[in-house]
């Protein structure tokens, strides 16, 4: 007949779960009951600590590229998430990792992934790689082509040599076109492609 004031969680821990009190069932059907409730004693009683497993969130920094949703919650021992694929024009996506630069990898996309704390994953990059033709345009010029890693120092544009004639420049077609620079200019190109030189009467 008498009472008590059921305690809290004490010293009692549960990695990665939080405490919600008490129930006569250790599958918590029973009567709950929660910390600093009084109950009354008319018999040797059990009482059964409950918990609920923690939310973690993990956040998806894409370092310019693009991914939905940026930032997902993980319930301790639910299914693993399935970590997705970010997509930034002109790179491609190596994986998940810890850490700004450098690091150990978590994962790439479509892995499975189980966070133990909520965490923020990097998307890291490597630079496509595109080909710069040169079309001397009858001209002799070299080299006749570079590779370029996409997010490098420009390229130089090379000079060319046609007896009787001076470079105009490197344009995007054999004639007429855009010019996109003359011998010495920096160019960073966003895909594979052929320059044409062109050229005016007069060495």
């Amino acid at each position: 007949g008498s009472s008590i004031t059921l305690p809290n969680v004490g010293t009692l821990t549960y990695l990665n779960h939080t405490f919600n009190g008490w129930n006569t069932l250790g599958s918590g059907s029973g009567i709950a009951y929660a910390s600093g409730a009084s109950l009354t004693l008319n018999s040797d009683t059990v009482l059964y600590a409950q918990w609920s497993p923690v939310a973690f969130t993990v956040t998806y920094n894409t370092e310019g590229g693009t991914t939905s949703p940026t930032s997902v919650s993980f319930t301790f021992g639910a299914l693993p998430l399935t970590l997705p694929t970010p997509v930034l024009d002109g790179y491609t996506f190596t994986g998940w990792y810890g850490t700004f630069v450098g690091g150990t990898i978590t994962g790439v996309g479509g892995a499975p992934y189980s966070p133990t704390s909520s965490t923020t994953l990097y998307a890291h990059w490597t630079g496509d790689t595109y080909l710069v033709a040169f079309n001397g345009g009858g001209g002799t010029v070299s080299p006749s082509s570079v590779p370029f890693v996409n997010g490098s120092s420009p390229l130089s544009l090379p000079s060319a040599t046609l007896v009787g004639f001076s470079l105009s420049g490197w344009y995007t077609t054999i004639t007429g076109g855009d010019l996109v620079g003359v011998a010495g200019s920096a160019y960073t190109p966003t895909q594979s492609l052929v320059l044409y030189a062109q050229w005016i009467t007069g060495a």
